[in-house]
């Protein structure tokens, strides 16, 4: 476990996280917010409602995939 610190509104936030899901998340917090230390709620919900739509988009993606086997193996 390695811990991860996240700033919102100048407050620290200390989370434990697996050692791989650790580093993925904190490559996706730079992309999304920078190396901004001051977080705010704006950002944050701005940088959550674009993570929503890009799994909005492989699930869309997934269903479409599984979809197309489907109709293939008939």
């Amino acid at each position: 476990m390695k811990d991860l610190s996240i700033t919102v509104l100048g407050k620290s936030y200390k989370v434990s996280l697996d050692d791989g899901f650790k580093e993925f998340l904190q490559r996706n917090i730079e992309q999304d917010l920078g190396s901004n230390t001051v977080n705010d709620t704006k950002t944050l919900l701005n940088a959550y409602i674009k993570r929503c739509h890009e799994l909005y988009v492989q699930d869309k993606e997934i269903k479409d995939i599984h979809s197309n086997l489907e109709q293939n193996t008939k």
